[in-house]
């Protein structure tokens, strides 16, 4: 595929810096191992990502995936490069990861799925809703990376409600509880909603503020934003995106396969049998891997066109190889000793697995010279500390400047 128009993937403040690079280092970034430290990785996956987006971009640790959306951001830009973040909880533990984290991993997922591109190579698809474009660049930690995912996760579209709205309130109320939303008396985290006669209060767990949404009938006459702490409106809005609070698309089939594995399972029954009923609960996450025989993993939400890079694969590797016997150890507690029912797999993915899954090419992004194949498209050297030598930062920079 090739390079996407600039105007539309790198709109970042630093977005210029990469003309150079396009020009004389695209021969030397093709699918493989490269050489790149710390400074210049945001770099060289910026181009990366040009040509290859959506990119996935696969950290040991979530403190360098945050360093690493900053600095894509800077020649990306920041509305074109999201965070993907792990759970709280293990993959088997009994507990619901937060409503936010769900949030803003399931607005990725919607984000990769509006994420095409043109037939002719040209520009991403816009959001037909108007809102954020298609993203260049998702980075993850490795362990939100080894999570398996329900396969539908990327089927269902968030819940957009404006003053257009006609599907009425009863059928909004369905609707959220459809979402995994809470009702309550009073909304105070994200993930709830509340009702009060014809209003409507909800805190969509990918959003920054509660709505009260005022209804005549079935239909919408107000949207505000209120402040949680003392429960009064604020600003108008005009139109509400709520994303799910669970990551488990509860529908027909789901409920079939609940209720088989219910007359397996009698330790666990229960729970299924909710399930099967369509009922929400805590921890039902757990279940994703007991459910779907085959769930999928991140880059399996990925269109065509992308890609995904491990940036410094031996950390990667002992992160992964350590989240696995963490995980091992939970499943002595929480499934084999207290419901008498061991999951067959650890609930992480390996590495291997991960890349075997990635419909694109693939880097490694290693410090390591000496590495067999390895390539080194830039000769780098770490930014040294000048400690308040004023002349010796403008020396440095003049001498960058000549080399440019």
């Amino acid at each position: 595929m090739g390079i996407l128009q600039t105007s539309t993937l790198a709109a970042g403040p630093l977005a210029g810096l990469l003309a150079h690079g396009r020009t004389r280092l695209g021969d030397q970034l093709g699918e493989g191992t490269l050489v790149a430290g710390s400074g210049v990785r945001p770099y060289l996956l910026a181009l990366i990502a040009e040509r290859h987006a959506p990119l996935i971009v696969v950290s040991a640790r979530s403190s360098d995936a945050d360093a690493l959306v900053d600095g894509l951001a800077a020649f990306l830009g920041a509305d074109r490069v999201a965070l993907f973040p792990p759970w709280e909880t293990l993959p088997h533990e009994r507990l619901s990861p937060q409503p936010a984290t769900v949030g803003q991993r399931l607005a990725v997922l919607d984000r990769l799925r509006r994420s095409a591109v043109h037939p002719d190579g040209g520009s991403p698809v816009p959001d037909s809703d108007g809102g954020e474009p298609p993203l260049a660049a998702v980075v993850v930690p490795v362990r939100a990376a080894l999570q398996p995912m329900d396969p539908k996760l990327g089927e269902r579209a968030p819940l957009t409600i404006d003053r257009r709205y006609d599907g009425g309130f009863d059928r909004l109320l369905d609707q959220l509880v459809q979402l995994g939303y809470d009702r309550v008396t009073q909304v105070e985290t994200r993930g709830q909603f509340a009702v009060r006669g014809g209003i409507l209060d909800v805190f969509p767990t990918a959003g920054a503020h509660a709505v009260r949404l005022e209804f005549w009938g079935d239909d919408v006459e107000s949207m505000r934003e209120f402040a949680v702490a003392d429960q009064r409106s604020t600003n108008p809005v005009d139109r509400v995106r709520v994303d799910p609070a669970r990551e488990l698309v509860i529908d027909a089939d789901l409920r079939a396969r609940a209720r088989a594995v219910a007359a397996r399972l009698p330790s666990i029954a229960d729970q299924l049998h909710l399930l099967a009923d369509g009922v929400m609960f805590e921890g039902i996450e757990s279940l994703v891997t007991l459910l779907h025989p085959r769930p999928r993993l991140l880059p399996e939400f990925l269109p065509s066109s992308g890609g995904l890079a491990l940036v410094d694969p031996l950390l990667v590797l002992e992160r992964a190889a350590t989240l696995r016997r963490e995980a091992e150890a939970l499943l002595e507690v929480a499934w084999e000793t207290a419901a008498g029912h061991r999951p067959e797999d650890a609930g992480y993915a390996d590495v291997d697995l991960l890349l075997d899954r990635t419909p694109g090419p693939t880097w490694q992004l290693t410090p390591f010279v000496t590495e067999r194949g390895a390539v080194a498209p830039l000769d780098s050297a770490p930014w040294e500390s000048f400690q308040g030598d004023t002349a010796a930062l403008a020396r440095r920079l003049g001498a960058m400047d000549q080399r440019v």
